[in-house]
């Protein structure tokens, strides 16, 4: 079970991470293509704009653009922020929201743990593949390790 919600949750990062790549990518996309239209444009357009349009109509469709992007731009950072994974230190692990447990020491950057038996300690642990270390679930109070269900259902 905890291998699935180990490849679960790296499948969730790794779309998560995608769509950040692609959304940066049309980003930039998106300005160079302004800048090469208006550098390819210049100023014979400006002229003819000018000519049959008001300036003061060119400026307000270019201010309401602007406007435009700037709100996209926010917006794209706002879904970006509520994307993240928001950590819950207890038990001393780490987890997540949906109280999947995620490693504690700072150097794995909060690694999904899986649930593994402990050979040297003939018990199930939460094991971290980075750092190659088990971690037992300590309920602080009264001293005894926890199972990973047990845990799950004490987290808040």
């Amino acid at each position: 079970m905890s291998d699935t919600l180990l490849s679960k949750e790296k499948l969730s990062k790794a779309t998560e991470v995608l769509i950040q790549y692609t959304v940066k990518g049309l980003l930039y996309l998106l300005i160079f293509l302004v800048g090469m239209i208006i550098h390819g444009l210049g100023s014979s357009i400006l002229e003819l704009l000018t000519n049959k349009v008001p300036i003061k109509s060119i400026l307000g469709v270019l201010a309401l653009a602007l406007i435009i992007i700037i709100l996209q731009i926010a917006y794209i950072c706002y879904l970006t922020k509520k994307l993240k994974t928001k950590f819950k230190l207890e038990l001393g692990i780490y987890w997540d929201t949906k109280k999947n447990p995620h490693c504690p020491v700072a150097s794995c950057n909060k690694t999904p743990l899986t649930y593994k038996y402990n050979k040297e300690e003939d018990m199930c642990r939460l094991y971290c593949m980075s750092c190659d270390k088990y971690f037992p679930i300590i309920e602080p109070r009264h001293e005894i390790e926890l199972t990973l269900p047990e845990a799950q259902k004490r987290i808040k």
